[in-house]
């Protein structure tokens, strides 16, 4: 086994025994609002979202 698959592997195992994933709906008009901030400030929208979710639960 490469390394690559190796690491891929791994990452899959701890990513299914220490993450959960949740889904939302978002309208669409709160879809593109959303996609235009984390655009204009260079920030992926799942870096938003944690960041956001951390201010208010930390």
């Amino acid at each position: 086994m490469s390394n690559y698959e190796y690491n891929k592997k791994y990452a899959k195992e701890w990513n299914e025994n220490n993450t959960k994933t949740i889904t939302i709906r978002l309208s669409n008009s709160q879809y593109e609002k959303l996609q235009n901030y984390c655009d204009s400030n260079k920030i992926a929208r799942a870096t938003f979202i944690k960041s956001r979710i951390a201010d208010i639960i930390e």
